[in-house]
Formats: C-alpha cells, structure tokens, sequence
C-alpha cells in the first residue's frame, strides 16, 4: 500500500499555539509548541495543519500517525489529565500566522468561543485521540490517530486538528512542550499515512478487447479521443480474461488494471502510443488502437 512520511520544513509547514494568557499574541514564528495551563488558570492548546494533497482524491486511509518531539514537560505522568486530538471545522479554518487565543486569523473571531473550544461549531464531536501523552523528554512521542476520523482530512476538508488538555484552567503550572516546524529540522513534527486506493474510484480509463471500434472509456461511461488520453492516469483491460470477485489490496496488485506511463500521438492517424506498465495491456494496445506499446 502507498505510504508518506509528512515533514514539512517552515516554509511548508502550518503549526502554531494559542495561548489564553496572551490571548491577543500570535505564535506562529515560535520554534515550539505547547499544551497545558498556567498557574493563572490559563489554557495552552496546539494547532497544527499538514498538506495532504499528496494522497490521491479517493484513497482509503489505514494508518496515520502523528509523532511530535517532546523538548519538556512540567508536573510528570497524568498531570495534563485525558489530552485529546481533534478536527478542526471549517467554520474555524485557521492561519498560521495570524491565529491568537480570540482570532482564527488575527481578524475574525472563532466561529464559537474563544480559544477554538466549542464541539460541533469549532471542533467536532470525536476525537482523533485522546489519552496521556508521554513525558519521556528528548524524544518523539507518537499518536495514532483514528484513521476513520482522520478519513474526513480527505472527504470533508482539511482544516489541521488541535491538541489539547481537557482540564480547562488548571492550579497550577503543567505542561508538555513540543519541537515545531520552526524549530531544529530533525525535530519537527512528522505524521505518517498508509492508504489504499481503491479500484473504482481511481481507475480513469477502460478498453474492451473485444470492442471493434477499438473505444476508450473514461470512469464516466464516456467515450474518449485517442488524442484525449493522459499520462499517469490508470486504465483497466476488460475482457482479457474471466470475471473475478477478488479484490486486490491496490491498484499494482490488480493484473486488470494498469498504469498509463507514457502517451504520444500519431501524426498520420487518430491512433495513440502508450506506454503502460503490464504485458496484458501493451498486448492489448498493440492489437485493438493500432498503435505502438511498450
């Protein structure tokens, strides 16, 4: 299965924290970022967006995992209580640098109270973890999200999550410290994703071998030019063998179904060249669109 390692250095990266004691004071620049509370009763809470345009539109999450590396922590095991992880709605969608404890974006409020706190309208209802984090320092201290939640990242939108302490104004100093994306390179926060992807939903093209038009369809039951046809897309070989319920774990694995590396186009004709990635489909083209493959 397809799988990523996300480290954005600071240019890419969108993480920050919000702090109710500086509740007008924006964090973006800082090389840390921290949860907990002051001995004034005041919350720190995390925030932090990362750009998941490399997984493929239709893709199935089956792991994700969030590893910040801890530089401190004040009041040891449990002192934080329950901490939770959680999508962020898009009513509160957020900017790094402009973000404080009373603005999503240095300007406009957040859509429900201060802070990003109100279930349903700032965040939602579930969580993408919840427990105690680790207090072990100088090292990463991993977080495995709830990959159906994490799913909506995809699906709904991608507004990043925040971490948080579910003691609201705690009595004392307690907190956990983090490496940011502003801080040393080996020590930024990574998240960690494996995805399936699944046939029907990526799959761009299908040709029939039988077909004695020598057609090309698109995912959409459509007839496609020859000259209409894009690299890098997938295309499924109907009809050279028998039907089969299995279902493959990805796309590779499926011999029906190949991937499309190259196309180039005949200047004599409406004939196509393509390049794939499976004996089965060069075969294919070779007999039904007259052209070359390789």
């Amino acid at each position: 299965m397809p799988e990523h390692t996300f480290q954005p250095a600071e240019a890419e990266a969108i993480d920050t924290y919000i702090d109710q004691a500086n509740p007008a004071v924006n964090y973006g620049g800082n090389a840390q970022v921290r949860v907990g509370f002051t001995a004034g009763a005041e919350n720190q809470d995390t925030l932090i967006k990362f750009d998941l345009a490399l997984i493929p539109p239709g893709s199935i999450i089956e792991v994700a995992t969030l590893s910040l590396y801890l530089e401190a922590q004040s009041g040891g095991a449990g002192a934080l209580g329950t901490c939770r992880i959680t999508r962020v709605l898009a009513a509160s969608d957020w900017t790094e640098g402009g973000c404080t404890w009373n603005t999503r974006d240095g300007v406009n409020a957040w859509a429900g109270t201060a802070g990003c706190e109100t279930r349903g309208v700032d965040i939602v209802g579930v969580d993408l973890w919840s427990g105690q984090p680790s207090v072990a320092i100088a090292a990463y201290d991993d977080f495995e999200l709830d990959p159906v939640d994490f799913q909506a990242f995809l699906d709904v939108g991608n507004y990043g999550f925040k971490y948080w302490s579910e003691i609201r104004g705690g009595d004392a100093l307690r907190y956990v410290r983090y490496t940011s994306a502003t801080g040393l390179a080996a020590q930024r926060p990574k998240l960690y994703v494996r995805w399936r992807e699944p046939s029907v939903r990526l799959i761009r093209y299908s040709i029939d071998v039988w077909d004695p038009e020598e057609r090309i369809m698109d995912n959409q039951g459509q007839i496609v030019s020859p000259d209409r046809v894009n690299a890098n897309e997938w295309i499924r070989l109907i009809g050279a063998g028998l039907p089969s319920s299995r279902v493959y774990d990805d796309l590779i694995a499926d011999p029906q179904v190949s991937y499309i590396e190259s196309v180039s186009y005949r200047m004599d004709s409406d004939k196509v060249n393509i390049k794939a990635t499976k004996e089965s489909m060069i075969q294919s083209f070779l007999k039904r669109l007259g052209g070359m493959a390789s």
